[in-house]
């Protein structure tokens, strides 16, 4: 019984120090700063016909890696959202900007030990912080504004896409494409319409590699 608790105390040893030991020698930190253009359309059954809003998407990144080919790379990012849709005769045009939360997980390739490669998934959590919201009838031509409590303060979704990460001594630089979409409807329990955020971004980002 002693030998079997032995040998459990060394294989637990084992798991935890190698870990920590390549950690060491292959991984890092980087935080830095990225920034580009997000391509926002809606998804659901009630979007309607869709004219894509193009915004800003930017903010902090930082990037955890382990073993060189596996990182951790949360974010925290302001994203101009929304779309314009019409539905029944009228044009519906929606502008949300959201902070984006998403929590990354990168598969990379190291190529000569500085250009990696990578492809990404994760979830990503988004709280409203402004939004405006029109509808215009295609009859009268008149315009309503909707009160923004409509909309719902937070969204959660997923995102996957692929990027290349540049590592030169202390400089960390990447570059990705991504496409996320929301499980959550834009509405809240007042404006249950079957419509949620869908969008493309490409961004570059420049850090510092600790």
């Amino acid at each position: 019984m002693y030998k079997n608790l032995s040998t459990i105390k060394v294989a637990l040893a084992i798991l935890f120090f190698i870990p920590v030991f390549c950690y060491a020698q292959d991984g890092g930190v980087s935080l830095g700063v990225k920034g580009g253009s997000a391509f926002n359309s809606l998804g659901g059954q009630d979007a309607g016909a869709v004219v894509k809003r193009t915004g800003f998407i930017g903010g902090l990144f930082l990037n955890v890696s382990f073993l060189k080919v596996f990182s951790v790379q949360p974010e925290l990012l302001f994203h101009q959202g929304g779309a314009t849709n019409t539905v029944h005769n009228n044009v519906d045009v929606i502008k949300i900007n959201y902070v984006d939360v998403p929590v990354l997980f990168k598969f990379r390739i190291p190529l000569g030990g500085t250009v990696f490669p990578n492809i990404f998934a994760g979830p990503d959590f988004s709280y409203k912080v402004g939004s405006t919201y029109t509808t215009t009838s295609q009859q009268s031509n008149k315009t309503i504004t909707i009160d923004n409590g409509n909309i719902s303060k937070t969204a959660t979704g997923a995102v996957v896409g692929a990027g290349i990460d540049i590592q030169i001594d202390h400089l960390f630089l990447s570059v990705d494409g991504r496409y996320g979409a929301s499980f959550t409807n834009l509405g809240n329990s007042t404006y249950d319409l079957d419509v949620h955020n869908k969008y493309l971004t490409v961004m570059a980002g420049i850090g510092v590699k600790f």
